[in-house]
Formats: C-alpha cells, structure tokens, sequence
C-alpha cells in the first residue's frame, strides 16, 4: 500500500500573522511522514573478525523490529564491507535474513582481500521477501574488480509481522583468528 502524500495543513497568506501551533502541527505532520519513509536504523563501524574454524562466526548483526517491514513495498537497504586475511585459508563471509543464508563469497586465498555486499530486501507479503543485492571482492588497495555476484530471489521468511527478523554477516568457513573481518555496516528503513 502506497504512502498517504503529505498534505498541507494550512494555506498561509504572506503578511499574515499566524498562530505557532498552526506550525508546529504541519511541521511535526512533516517530521512524522520523513520519518515513515525513510531512516537509518543501524551504522556500525566496530571491526569484527571470526574466532577460528569452528564457525559460523557471527559478525555485524542487525535485528529488525517486528512489524518494521508492514507494507507491500517496504524496503531494508543494506550495505556491509570488510576484508580476507592475506593467507592461504579458504574465507567464505555469507549474509543471512530471517534466518535463511542467501548469499556467500569465497574469498580469493592467496593476497589481501575486500569484500562488499549491498542491496535490499523487499516485503511481498509477511512471510516473503525479494532480495536484490550483489557480492563483490577485489584485491585491497586494487580498483580491479575480481568477483562480482547479483543475486535477485525471492525468500521465505519468518512472519514479518510478528517476528523480529535478523540481518547479519556471518563467516561460514574459515581456518584462523580474523580470516575475514568486517568494518562497516549500514541498515536503513524505506517505506514504500
């Protein structure tokens, strides 16, 4: 269901004097519609790395209010950032939402490494999202894109409306101490 567009309160006429809760009321309707549209709901730049190999390790995780994702349309837009030690090891970061893992990398062994996953999922119904993201990896400090995954799914989730619903990075598959870690994670709230 489509936002309500915003409607003007009052019809102000210059020169006219007007009583400041006649404007404190169309601001606030302003500030409550911004609000349900868009707003940050994490940012988080703590550096996180997996602990060995018994996995998975969790990394940045965002729990999703129940009831955040209400309508048909509305969207969490995402982007999460991070590297693979320079070794060997194999390296496997994966996002999850709802539970469900939906997408993976296996990090180039072998040279320093950095990874990034952006996009989105969607509501379609309270049991179903639309994920649209892509996975990408490069050498650190290199501009030459190496891996570059675009994912466009659909997903069965738990109830959106009366679950909360978990984005996280998690390592799936890794051999040492801080084989990935990640630094930088944003989740954001869209309305539709």
């Amino acid at each position: 269901m489509p936002a309500t567009p915003l409607a003007r309160v009052f019809d102000f006429t210059a020169g006219t004097i007007i009583a400041s809760q006649q404007v404190d009321d169309e601001f606030n309707q302003l500030v409550t519609r911004i609000n349900k549209v868009l707003r940050n709901l994490s940012f988080n730049t703590s550096v996180v790395g997996n602990v060995g190999a018994a996995g998975p390790d969790d990394l940045h995780t965002y729990s999703i209010v129940a009831g955040t994702l209400a309508n048909p349309g509305d969207r969490i837009v995402f982007e999460f950032m991070g590297f693979g030690a320079n070794n060997a090891n194999a390296k496997q970061p994966r996002i999850s939402f709802g539970g469900v893992a939906i997408g993976f990398l296996n990090l180039t062994t072998g040279s320093a490494r950095t990874w990034r996953y952006k996009g989105s999922f969607m509501r379609l119904t309270s049991t179903t999202v639309r994920g649209i993201f892509e996975m990408i990896e490069q050498n650190t400090g290199n501009t030459t894109l190496t891996q570059a995954n675009i994912t466009d799914n659909d997903f069965t989730v738990p109830n959106l409306d009366s679950n909360a619903t978990v984005i996280k990075v998690e390592v799936a598959v890794s051999t040492a101490d801080n084989d990935v870690t990640q630094n930088y994670s944003t989740v954001d709230f869209i309305g539709a």
